[in-house]
């Protein structure tokens, strides 16, 4: 899990909203860059 295409999609704020609705919660998003970074 985590590619290169996950930058890119995070980057470009596409992955933000997809998942933003998938957990329901920008800060869940947050926290797992910061866990892949």
């Amino acid at each position: 899990m985590g590619g290169p295409w996950m930058e890119t999609h995070v980057d470009s704020g596409v992955f933000t909203v997809l998942y933003q609705d998938r957990r329901g919660g920008l800060q869940v998003q947050n926290r797992k860059t910061k866990e892949m970074v």
